[in-house]
Formats: C-alpha cells, structure tokens, sequence
C-alpha cells in the first residue's frame, strides 16, 4: 500500500506518468478527500487501485495496470459531474455543458475565472456541510453510520 510521497515504492515512470499521479492526488485532495490511497491487489503487482475517503466512504477504482492509471481513473470518477467554484458542473468533456476541467502537467484546473471559495473556521478536511454552506447551499446533514451511533443514548 502506498500513500502520500512514497514514490520510491512505485515502478518507475516517465515524467508524464509521475505528473499525472500527482495531479489526480492534488485533485482528489482538493475535492475534499480525507484519504487517498494508492496500492496493488495481487503480490505480484500486476492489478493496482487507487481509493479514496470521500463523503464518509471509499471511493475505490480498482484492476488497472498502473498505479497512475488508477489514480487518473479514480480522480475523473470524482470530479465528472461534481460541483465547480463557479456553481456550474464539472465535465471533462469540452462537448458536454458545464464548466471544463483540464489537466496541464501536475494539475486538474477549470475554465471557469470564479476565485476560490474560502471555508471559515476549523473544519475536518472533507466536511461536505462546511463547503456547502460556503457555497451558499441549503445545508443538509450529512452523516453516517457511526456519527449516527455515537449520537445515541447509551444503557446503563
């Protein structure tokens, strides 16, 4: 299993294959993952996946030849349909409407000039309520399983 920077327990990869890992890793970063990992299924290296802590669950992109590939994969998966800055939908597809994300070297960017939107206050990495009230959306709660257990009252 490799996370973060261990790039030293990668196959080696070009200049191309090591921007695009990074550029899916900054941008499911700055989608609000609270996790992002990167490792092989088999022993042998032959099958990697890419998953992500997103939203309360994983997100995982699974059976791809190369850790980057996985990555790439996972981080389109997320960013495809999702929300911009600039209130529009995301599309990585210049015929699709919505605001177009690109990829140039390391880094996803959209096309749209919106600045960036800033959440106040101390916040976990990945809070959907904190970035939706930024946006201005009605605020719904999100939670899950065991936020919900945590809450109940325990027997004496």
């Amino acid at each position: 299993m490799i996370t973060g920077d261990e790039f030293d327990e990668l196959p080696p990869m070009t200049v191309e294959q090591r921007q695009q890992l990074i550029a899916a890793a900054d941008v499911i970063g700055r989608m609000g993952a609270s996790l992002f990992e990167v490792g092989y299924l088999d022993d042998d290296a032959g099958r990697w996946y890419a998953s992500a802590r997103y939203a309360g669950r994983r997100v995982t992109s699974e059976a791809h030849a190369s850790p980057w590939d996985a990555a790439d994969t996972l981080a389109r998966t997320l960013m495809d349909g999702g929300g911009c800055k600039c209130a529009r939908r995301v599309t990585l597809d210049p015929d699709t409407p919505g605001c177009l994300w690109t990829r140039t070297g390391d880094r996803w960017s959209s096309s749209c000039a919106a600045e960036p939107i800033v959440v106040g206050g101390v916040v976990r990495r990945g809070d959907l309520n904190a970035m939706r009230a930024a946006y201005g959306e009605r605020v719904t709660q999100v939670s899950n399983r065991a936020d919900r257990r945590a809450k109940k009252p325990r027997r004496p």
